[in-house]
C-alpha cells in the first residue's frame, strides 16, 4: 500500500498542472476560502488517500480534482505531516 505522502503529493501534482497558486501564501489554509462543511470534505478525501482499497483512494483523488485549487493548501500540510 502507498503512502498517505504519496498519493498526496499524487493529487498535489494533478491539481498543481490544472491550478495556479491558491491559498494563504504561507502555504496554510485560507480560513475564508473553505466553508466548514467543505472543510470536512477535502479532509476526509484526505484521509481517503490512505484507504487500503484502491477504488476508494481513486475516488478520493478524483474528488480532490474536482473540488480544484483550493484544496492544495490541505494538500500540502498533509504531505508535510506525511513524512
Amino acid at each position: 500500500m502507498r503512502s498517505r505522502f504519496v498519493l498526496a503529493l499524487v493529487a498535489l501534482a494533478a491539481l498543481a498542472s490544472v491550478a495556479g497558486p491558491a491559498g494563504a501564501q504561507d502555504g496554510k489554509p485560507d480560513p475564508a476560502a473553505l466553508a466548514p462543511a467543505e472543510l470536512k470534505r477535502v479532509e476526509g478525501w484526505i484521509r481517503e488517500l490512505d484507504h487500503g482499497e484502491y477504488a476508494r483512494r481513486e475516488a478520493a483523488t478524483a474528488a480532490l480534482r474536482s473540488f480544484g485549487p483550493r484544496a492544495l493548501p490541505l494538500l500540502r500540510e498533509a504531505a508535510k505531516w506525511s513524512r
